[in-house]
């Protein structure tokens, strides 16, 4: 799982910011580039990654891998 491509695609398909991502997980933008900058993250961190953009995480997950 590549979260970094995910995340950013994730971004791309909602037109959303990462500023925008980080106010929904109610943490400082610098968060969400730390989260970007990771090679995976706990299932609790992708949940609520993938509740933010309005998906599930195996759907998150997968827009890493297209």
């Amino acid at each position: 799982m590549n979260i970094a491509k995910s995340i950013r695609a994730a971004l791309e398909l909602k037109g959303m910011k990462q500023m925008d991502l980080a106010d929904k997980l109610g943490i400082h933008k610098a968060g969400v580039s730390q989260i970007i900058g990771r090679d995976c993250v706990n299932t609790d961190t992708l949940g609520r990654i993938a509740d933010a953009f309005g998906m599930k995480a195996s759907e998150l997950i997968q827009l890493g891998e297209d």
